[in-house]
């Protein structure tokens, strides 16, 4: 998938960067909620959303573009599913605030019942989800996090394909918000979106 970025234009101090999930993309309602709130308050142009290749290891690479182009002290990644992994690694990497909306703690785990031909959920295109992008994902892994206060999570307990009590433990020690109820999907977001740009200030 070749990278698109919502908002490239971003001032040279802040940047928000939402980080959609597996064959996501940014037209996902959770990327359009945030966009919005931020455009609404004037701040649009701090808000960028790539469209992430699907090997992680570009994806990676994309995103660690995307935030070497301000300081890390004024970067918040907001993370959902894949995306919230994806952001725990870039986090411990360099410091920069992740807010992680019901993140996969083990991708490389969880996603190997979909090896295969997969097709994204917006923009239809097909590609084939092989052993070689899981192993990228536990390349990404980190088991043990150092960067505690770095991190919010959201997570809703009625997520039916992660278990929100994993969550929990794993980020043990960061902040945390549980939504009652909900599911992945988790279309309640946009209620949330006030802790989450007090996070990132």
């Amino acid at each position: 998938m070749v990278g698109h970025n919502a908002g490239a234009a971003a001032p040279a101090n802040v940047m928000i960067v939402y980080i959609h999930g597996f064959n996501s993309s940014p037209a996902s309602h959770k990327s359009k909620q945030l966009r919005d709130r931020l455009a609404a308050r004037g701040r649009g142009a701090e808000f960028v959303c790539p469209a992430l290749p699907y090997s992680p290891t570009e994806a990676m690479a994309l995103l660690e573009r995307e935030i070497a182009r301000v300081p890390a002290a004024e970067v918040t990644l907001v993370g959902s599913s894949l995306g919230g992994f994806y952001a725990t690694a870039l986090t411990e990497k360099s410091g920069v605030r992740s807010v992680l909306v019901n993140p996969a703690i083990t991708p490389q785990e969880g996603l190997r019942a979909y090896l295969g031909p997969q097709k994204n959920l917006y923009s239809g295109e097909e590609y084939v989800l092989t052993e070689e992008h899981l192993a990228q994902l536990a390349g990404l892994n980190v088991p043990k996090l150092a960067r505690l206060g770095r991190y919010l999570l959201i997570h809703t307990t009625g997520d039916e394909l992660l278990d929100w009590r994993i969550a929990v433990d794993h980020y043990r020690g960061c902040r945390q918000v549980i939504v009652q109820g909900c599911d992945h999907g988790f279309r309640e977001f946009g209620n949330y979106l006030d802790i989450v740009l007090e996070f990132a200030k």
